[in-house]
């Protein structure tokens, strides 16, 4: 949806962050092998480490989902004269810019597949200094370039709340999401060594 209030830098922002996480991180670790001049055991074993990372994390993720069952945006703000709140004000014409997925808010899937991710790589590395160039799947000259896994975890954390909300998120699922995956990250890590 068109807003007033939100600049293009945050839709373009939106629009990356809603991408494919899988395919961008991947895309991202073919390029770990040829800036790092990996061999075929070494990238396998990068590969294993980060790919185990992020199953583990999603499943952490999609179990938080539905143990929670966290309403989004489009709910609270449309329904909100039932939340029991009386400080709320419905507004059931509101639409966030992308559509809402079916199923709970929280947590973020992108921030705690972002967080297992830097992680593993900074596991997998030794070094928290790495450089990570994020492609947009479907528009591979769309990326984002991070040189450390805390910058990328600063940068998607808050993707969810641009001004206009364009994300169909609430902000509080970031909080909680990165640390899940940098967990699952060190656990994975480990268990490739």
């Amino acid at each position: 949806m068109d807003s007033t209030k939100r600049k293009a830098k945050q839709t373009a922002t939106a629009k990356f962050y809603s991408g494919n996480a899988f395919v961008q991180f991947n895309t991202a670790l073919r390029d770990q092998v040829t800036v790092r001049k990996l061999d075929i055991v070494d990238a396998a074993r990068m590969f294993a480490a980060v790919d185990m990372s992020l199953a583990d994390a999603i499943i952490s993720i999609w179990h938080s989902k539905y143990l929670y069952a966290f309403w989004r945006p489009i709910t609270a703000i449309q329904l909100a004269d039932t939340d029991g709140n009386p400080a709320t004000t419905a507004d059931p014409n509101w639409q966030p810019m992308l559509a809402t997925p079916p199923y709970p808010d929280y947590v973020s899937g992108y921030s705690g597949l972002i967080g297992a991710l830097t992680r593993a790589l900074q596991d997998t590395f030794h070094t928290q200094h790495f450089a990570a160039d994020l492609h947009l799947h479907c528009r591979p000259e769309r990326h984002r370039f991070y040189n450390s896994g805390k910058a990328a975890n600063q940068r998607s954390g808050g993707c969810e709340s641009v001004v206009g909300h364009p994300l169909p998120h609430c902000r509080c699922p970031r909080c909680a999401d990165g640390p899940t995956g940098r967990g699952m990250g060190t656990r994975s890590t480990t268990s490739v060594r």
